[in-house]
């Protein structure tokens, strides 16, 4: 019967003879208008807290996730001081965000939960994308720390190594911050000894004291940490 009838509408609007299937049927629509609803939530946050975090919450249980409203929810829960709750939506958000194309979104929830971006749900190749999209921003930091979770757990992951070593290139160049660019390509010879890999690095190391003599950085001076 169902069939019978999505075939006639379907025939008279133009549309797809095949009905939607059982999970299309089910499936909870989109938020109508996130940024509205965003802008309202971030109004009300000033004198509600409690009730503008309710209303985002709202929508996020009756309708298909949203990468907008997830980030602004999390974040909403860190301004109330509320650690637990903006995680586990962060875990959410994060890897919806990237899978958008929100790589500024994600770089932002993973500053403001000064997380582990593998922690909160990207895959190894969600890493190396995200470190590789963010290497070349203000954010370098975090795409540091996400593409040297990937060396730390694999010194043999090619991929992040050579990451890793053009963020060294920017740092070093364009960026004029070559004390950072010393401790990444430090970084990578401290792990990545007798890698496919190695060569390139040690040439690092010697670019790097030719072209800028003593950059070691002071202990304790460091931009960024491993979380």
């Amino acid at each position: 019967m169902v069939r019978r009838w999505w075939q006639k509408i379907a025939g008279d609007r133009g549309l797809s003879a095949r009905p939607p299937s059982d999970e299309e049927w089910s499936a909870p629509p989109p938020v109508p208008d996130p940024e509205a609803a965003v802008l309202k939530a971030v109004r009300a946050f000033e004198s509600d807290p409690d009730g503008a975090i309710a209303g985002l919450e709202k929508l996020r249980r009756a309708h298909a996730p949203d990468a907008l409203l997830l980030h602004s929810l999390c974040l909403l829960y860190h301004r109330a001081g509320r650690t637990e709750s903006a995680i586990e939506v962060g875990r959410e958000a994060i890897p919806l965000c990237f899978r958008r194309g929100r790589g500024l979104l994600v770089a932002q929830l993973l500053e403001v939960l000064e997380a582990d971006a593998a922690a909160l749900g990207l895959s190894r190749d969600e890493l190396l994308a995200l470190g590789g999209a963010l290497s070349h921003t203000t954010y370098w930091s975090l795409g540091f720390r996400a593409l040297a979770s990937l060396v730390l757990a694999d010194p043999r992951d090619e991929d992040a190594v050579r990451a890793l070593l053009r963020l060294a290139d920017y740092l070093g160049g364009e960026a004029r911050l070559p004390a950072e660019a010393f401790k990444v390509v430090q970084f990578l010879a401290a792990l990545c000894a007798g890698s496919a890999e190695f060569d390139a690095i040690e040439r690092r190391l010697c670019d790097l004291e030719r072209d800028h003599g003593a950059v070691v950085p002071a202990e304790g001076s460091g931009r960024f940490a491993l979380r």
